[in-house]
């Protein structure tokens, strides 16, 4: 975040040992709450697997301080896996750490509840184009595989899926007023 000239950064954990850890990479001399109308965003990256915390009564008090912590038109974005995937379940065990697995559908309704506006869930798979000739060959195949996934879910179900990706980026907006 900092090479993309954020400039306020905090860390903020509730796993002693992750905060260790956070102290020994990056010099952190104390922990950091969620208070009030501080940040302008707040980025959760593959915690929501890992913690009883994010459980689900825990999961929607923590959205709930997070909404109350941003600032107005603040933006709160979650990657976690997705148990939508072809792989969710093998993503979920592969960990004895993974407690919990969310998809679009469980995350947006948390969301919602805790207030967040303007939700958005985003596939995380290969990059399209421009970054190498492998990176595109493997965004053709994943279209493909895709288009066959859904047309599947379509025949089964009558509906689509929004993210079949294994791993799912998901943001919400604090309102402006």
């Amino acid at each position: 975040m900092k090479s993309r000239g954020y400039t306020n950064l905090y860390g903020v954990d509730i796993a002693p040992d992750q905060v260790a850890l956070a102290r020994q990479v990056a010099n952190v001399d104390q922990p950091v709450v969620l208070a009030r109308g501080a940040p302008g965003a707040i980025r959760l990256v593959d915690r929501a697997r890992h913690h009883r915390a994010f459980a689900r009564d825990e999961a929607l008090r923590f959205l709930e301080l997070a909404y109350g912590a941003l600032k107005p038109g603040g933006r709160l974005v979650l990657q976690t896996p997705n148990a939508d995937s072809p792989f969710g379940l093998q993503h979920r065990y592969n960990d004895i750490t993974h407690e919990w697995a969310y998809n679009v559908n469980q995350l947006a309704r948390l969301l919602r509840r805790a207030g967040f506006v303007a939700l958005e869930a985003r596939e995380q798979g290969p990059v399209p184009w421009g970054y190498s000739l492998v990176s595109t060959a493997r965004f053709l195949v994943w279209r493909l595989i895709r288009a066959g996934l859904q047309l599947w879910n379509v025949a089964e179900t009558g509906a689509t899926l929004p993210v079949l990706t294994r791993v799912f980026l998901i943001k919400g907006d604090k309102g402006a007023g």
